[in-house]
């Protein structure tokens, strides 16, 4: 079916070359042919073409495609899916910054039908020792990857059922999450006593709309992307509601909630309320999506300029530096907030719909390691203790009668009275 033989030529510097050729007919009756440098490797591949001939999913070199060339395709199709609504803004740029930046560059010229799970498992390790990524956002990636072979499959570019991507995740296997970074107590009152503070040459409408944006976060548990998406429309002053409805995402596009349990209403604390009556009396500048909280010109906030204008010299102002890095996230806030609402009793069911999780499996997966500290549990159960200690029957002491005529002397026994 397929056959190995040896190609000589001669360079025009005289060197006499050899190659192997591997020698076949594809399905369609069309001759294929493919060179390797050593006689061994063109006795391998002939084994693996007979073998997918006699199951007809062989596909030649020449009906593949390159990485790059496929990318291109591929991003299309992910482009279009954007328009129909199918992915998210976001989603579609993410798709193009992880292939443009850090897929292509490595492997765009790798033939698809070429690369195994070990490439990709290379691929991976390389980009996460070089810091490029962590090992949790290069997994993320790994998705991305396998989409575009899945793609590839539906073209028949790669054989069906070949994804060296999903082999390669399940070889890696999923990293743990980084621990989610937060605020204790003091720390985030601190950071609420600053945010009141106004800075010297600082806008009074930049200052109240930061101000209040921590307030939401910290004692309401609201996203960033929700506090700047929130328009007019939704904010009941009257009922000290709000409802969130959307959110904003870097893209500056308004955007409604991945799930269903996303849209809520979020009852406010009567300062943050008085705080947002006199924020739309003062400061709300026109524009065509009823967003509060937008720039000076009515275009929609970006995370990244408020991060390095407003969040960051916030926490500087405060003294606050985060254990893993420099700066916490803002979204450190929201996580405070959750455990703060647990840790004064709140229902966990309640705590998850009040931040909108879709069940409250989630909300314990995400935050369960922020809902007691250490000493708390300890404290907690040395209480426990001593009230089941307190309140436990007096044992008393018992003297048996002697039936037997057997002498116990002064003996008794202890036994425990219910």
């Amino acid at each position: 079916m397929a056959s190995v033989r040896p190609r000589e030529w001669t360079s025009p510097d005289g060197t006499l070359n050899r190659k192997w050729e591997v020698r076949y007919k594809d399905p369609t009756g069309s001759y294929r042919g493919r060179m390797f440098a050593r006689k061994k490797e063109a006795d391998a591949y002939r084994r693996q073409v007979e073998n997918e001939l006699a199951s007809g999913d062989h596909i030649a070199p020449a009906q593949s495609n390159t990485i790059a060339a496929a990318t291109v395709l591929f991003l299309e199709e992910v482009d279009n899916k954007v328009a129909i609504g199918a992915f998210r803004p976001c989603t579609g740029r993410n798709y193009h910054a992880a292939f443009r930046r850090h897929v292509l560059p490595l492997i765009g010229d790798r033939l698809m039908l070429d690369v195994d799970a070990a490439d990709i498992e290379r691929w991976y390790y390389q980009v996460v020792r070089s810091k490029l990524m962590t090992p949790v956002f290069a997994y993320r990636r790994l998705w991305f990857i396998k989409a575009l072979f899945d793609f590839a499959i539906r073209r028949k570019w790669v054989r069906k059922g070949v994804n060296p991507a999903a082999e390669a995740m399940a070889a890696i296997g999923k990293p743990a999450e980084a621990k989610i970074d937060t605020f204790d107590l003091a720390t985030v009152r601190r950071v609420i006593e600053v945010a009141s503070e106004r800075t010297y040459r600082r806008h009074q409408r930049q200052h109240e709309m930061t101000q209040i944006a921590v307030h939401l976060a910290a004692f309401c548990g609201l996203r960033w992307g929700e506090i700047f998406g929130l328009t007019l429309s939704n904010i009941d002053l009257a009922n000290r509601v709000v409802r969130i409805r959307h959110s904003l995402d870097g893209l500056g596009n308004l955007q409604e909630p991945k799930t269903a349990a996303g849209n809520r209403d979020v009852p406010l604390p009567g300062h943050i309320a008085e705080q947002l009556t006199a924020f739309i009396a003062a400061w709300i500048v026109p524009n065509d999506r009823g967003i509060v909280f937008c720039t000076d010109n009515g275009t929609p906030m970006k995370a990244t300029n408020f991060h390095a204008t407003a969040w960051r010299p916030l926490l500087r102002r405060a003294g606050v530096v985060a254990t893993r890095g420099p700066w916490l996230r803002f979204h450190a806030l929201r996580h405070f907030a959750v455990s703060w609402m647990i840790e004064n009793g709140w229902p966990i069911t309640d705590v998850s719909t009040m931040i909108g999780h879709a069940n409250v499996a989630i909300t314990l997966q995400v935050y369960a390691h922020v809902i007691k500290g250490r000493n708390q549990t300890a404290e907690a159960m040395q209480q426990l203790a001593e009230r089941l200690l307190a309140e436990a029957a007096p044992r008393r002491v018992i003297a048996l009668p002697n039936h037997t005529g057997v002498t116990h002397g002064n003996a008794a026994l202890e036994l425990s009275m219910a």
